[in-house]
């Protein structure tokens, strides 16, 4: 019986993360030329995965494309990620708190808002749960 392996091409990596992205509310403006040669050019393709590393944004904020990603260790990506919603301005939150239900009325999407406020859907979703 011969086994056939399982593992993920780039090309599929590419289009998760590509839909992961879309799903998160990020913009993505990178072929996958452009997102394989980032990889390549970090030499950290084979250590990718969980606890080791991924293609990050740069201050975790602004679209996937050539000159605002980076690779690095998930740990670096997830400590980046908590900065940056630390060092989001209160004001700006509890503005987007208030104003959630009238953005939502008037047709707006999470990611629209998302975008009006510099933050992911996750965010606005997180936003709005909280007390």
């Amino acid at each position: 019986m011969k086994v056939i392996s399982r593992k993920a091409t780039p090309q599929q990596k590419f289009v998760a993360q590509r839909h992961g992205a879309k799903t998160r509310g990020v913009e993505w403006l990178m072929t996958f030329d452009q997102w394989w040669n980032v990889w390549e050019e970090s030499g950290k393709w084979k250590y990718r995965g969980q606890g080791g590393y991924c293609m990050a944004r740069k201050g975790d904020f602004g679209p996937y494309s050539p000159d605002n990603v980076y690779i690095c260790t998930i740990a670096q990506n997830m400590h980046d990620a908590h900065a940056r919603r630390q060092g989001r301005p209160a004001a700006d939150l509890k503005v987007l708190h208030k104003e959630w239900r009238r953005l939502r009325r008037s047709g707006k999407s999470l990611v629209s808002i998302g975008k009006a406020f510099g933050v992911s859907k996750q965010a606005v979703h997180s936003v709005i749960n909280s007390r």
